[in-house]
């Protein structure tokens, strides 16, 4: 009987052990798979924060580049590691470089953002191409950050643009936002068009809209160039929906005086009286005033040997008294030459409207733009003041032409413009009745603007890389 119990004692006591050595087992595997679950995480974890970090990197690089000036291998990137990390716990764990490599140059870059642990072997790298078109603060023949009205027909004859392979990507517009651009159908079978030597393609047409429709129209025997296929914008009225080509740019950050003078806007004062001359400065610190013999102001400036004219307030563009033979930079008579002979010109209006009764031709760079020191209901005032005194407008109360109240650049008649044109009113519309004729031409300014900042700058889609 003794040795019985023994031997179900002993077969009691090794089940026991055997089932305590499996639970231990059991349990020291689960603790070793919760510690591996856990550094699993901690790295997945890590590895998101160095990839957001090197994302924070890339993304401040881009607005380098966007607000200085210079090309982006002489930029400074040094401060995007304290942005990326600011008033973050990671900033002791964590650091950004970022890193230009050219791939073309003056067309292609490569910006590289790595970001890495500072005791560790974890690491990062983001990198995506930016693009630079035009090579120059005003690389096309109209830049704006307003809302475009175009009325009637719009022959545009582009900058070039040529590529490293002797390509032309030609540049027309600048534009903020692209459904900001509006042609409307003021003249039966007005059309929106950019010239170049051999005039369009069927492919760089709208369906529906026969070559022999527009072809004539849109070649300049004149010009030496053709635009690259894809490069040339063309928009019949009629159509829903503008086809833009690679020729009209959107910009949506778009700092127009920064590119124009490498300064924010804020600095407009320093600007104004640092780079221009006190007789190039007309209504000086007035800009609640309109001046109403503007275009003869500036007239009588340029004919003393000024280049570089200031306007504060609204300016009224007016042909009264005016000898249409010597009005340079503007041409109330004949408007359809380009002249040659002509010495470069910068005109600036800051805070006010543009305001023309009539037809009316400038040759040079001409740059409208508002600080936000006016309200937009004092510059409307002013507008549509104008437009009454001027009998463009009708007579009566302010409140009745509400019509007028959202332009800031308004012209009542044609307009041609040989150089360039810039109108920064955000908010604000621009608006030409009739039809308008622009011709690309930086002989117009050059010289006037400071080192040039490189161009407009994109992100080149479908570059992103992640390492």
């Amino acid at each position: 009987m003794m040795k019985v119990n023994q031997a179900s004692g002993f077969v009691t006591l090794t089940v026991t052990l055997m089932l305590t050595l499996a639970g231990s087992y059991l349990f020291f595997q689960s603790v070793d798979s919760a510690q591996y679950t856990v550094m699993r995480y901690q790295n997945t974890l890590s590895a998101k924060k160095n990839h957001w970090a090197a994302e924070g990197g890339l993304a401040c690089a881009y607005g380098v580049n966007k607000t200085t000036a210079g090309t982006p291998m002489s930029r400074d990137y040094s401060l995007c590691n304290g942005l990326v990390f600011d008033g973050s716990a990671d900033a002791s764990r964590l650091q950004v470089a970022v890193t230009p490599i050219e791939i073309t140059p003056d067309a292609l870059y490569t910006l590289s953002s790595e970001a890495k642990e500072v005791h560790g072997r974890g690491k990062r790298v983001v990198m995506r191409d930016i693009q630079l078109t035009g090579g120059a603060p005003m690389p096309g023949i109209f830049k704006t950050s307003s809302k475009l009205r175009l009325t009637g027909s719009f022959d545009f004859l582009p900058n070039k643009n040529t590529n490293k392979v002797g390509e032309h990507e030609c540049v027309s517009l600048i534009v903020k936002n692209k459904s900001d651009f509006i042609h409307t159908d003021s003249v039966i079978g007005s059309k929106l068009i950019v010239r170049d030597r051999d005039g369009y393609r069927q492919s760089q047409l709208p369906s529906g809209v026969k070559l022999s429709e527009v072809n004539n129209s849109a070649v300049d025997s004149r010009l030496s160039f053709e635009c690259k296929n894809g490069y040339q914008t063309f928009q019949q009225v009629g159509a829903e929906n503008i086809a833009f080509a690679k020729d009209v740019i959107e910009d949506p950050d778009m700092d127009m005086f920064r590119d124009f003078f490498g300064q924010p806007r804020e600095n407009w004062q320093t600007v104004r009286d640092g780079k221009f001359p006190a007789q190039g400065i007309i209504n000086k610190d007035q800009p609640e005033q309109m001046v109403t013999d503007c275009a003869q102001q500036i007239i009588d400036r340029y004919a003393a040997g000024v280049s570089k004219i200031w306007v504060d307030g609204s300016c009224y563009l007016s042909r009264e008294n005016i000898d249409t033979s010597h009005s340079a930079p503007f041409n109330f008579g004949d408007p359809s030459s380009n002249p040659t002979e002509q010495k470069p010109v910068m005109v600036i209006v800051r805070d006010g409207i543009v305001f023309s009764p009539a037809d009316f031709t400038f040759s040079g760079l001409f740059y409208q733009f508002n600080t936000g020191d006016r309200s937009n209901e004092h510059l409307s005032q002013d507008m549509v003041q104008a437009c009454i005194d001027s009998n463009s407008c009708g007579k009566g109360d302010l409140s009745q032409q509400e019509p007028y109240k959202e332009w800031g650049f308004f012209v009542k008649g044609s307009m041609n413009v040989y150089g360039g044109l810039a109108v920064d009113m955000e908010g604000l519309g621009f608006n030409v009745q009739g039809a308008m004729i622009a011709t690309y031409d930086s002989s117009k300014w050059e010289g006037l603007l400071p080192t040039p900042s490189g161009g407009v700058v994109n992100w080149k889609q479908g570059t992103w890389r992640d390492f």
